[in-house]
């Protein structure tokens, strides 16, 4: 998720831009959204964090609580991680 700030310039959480890795599962939501394979009102206000494997597995990234607490703090409702994750994340 990339944030838009006051000033028009944008953001990436956690400061993590040269990820590019970090942004597949985001766009492949995306994909299944725009296919009507996955309903836009479930994911609206919502930050999807994982990497894509070329299996489909979801995998972890670095950096996620930073990630969630900028998206908490800019009143993003839900916020999806890998699995793995979520014991160790939760907020």
């Amino acid at each position: 998720m990339i944030f838009r700030q006051k000033d028009g310039d944008q953001s990436v959480p956690g400061n993590d831009a040269e990820r590019g890795a970090s942004f597949d599962l985001p766009i492949a939501v995306a994909v299944l959204t725009a296919l009507g394979e996955l309903s836009g009102s479930r994911i609206q206000n919502t930050l999807i964090i994982g990497e894509m494997g070329l299996d489909g597995s979801v995998r972890k990234v670095p950096g996620i609580l930073p990630i969630v607490a900028e998206a908490k703090e800019r009143e993003v409702r839900r916020c999806i991680v890998p699995e793995e994750k979520i014991r160790r994340r939760q907020l």
